[in-house]
């Protein structure tokens, strides 16, 4: 963020892989969400530009049957709302 962008915002989605209920994994991914929007915080983003939120197993970005796979899942992205 630059400063002269004051009012922009970015949403912070958690994921997980499809291990374990997929309650728990919802839960997992919020975490991770609500950890790195933590982050930012003491980096110096005001909480009010910060949106974050958990998707669970959702949205793969690799293939869940093998450890690598599920490795790539379980992640945090960072995108301009």
């Amino acid at each position: 963020f630059t400063e002269s962008k004051t009012d922009s915002k970015v949403v912070v989605t958690g994921f997980a892989d499809n291990s374990g209920p997929e309650s728990l994994n919802l839960q997992l991914s919020e975490q991770r969400a609500q950890y790195m929007k933590k982050q930012l915080l003491e980096a110096g983003v005001a909480e009010e530009r910060i949106v974050a939120r958990g998707k669970g197993e959702n949205n793969p970005v690799s293939d869940n049957t093998t450890p690598e796979g599920r490795s790539k899942n379980r992640r945090v992205e960072i995108q301009p709302n």
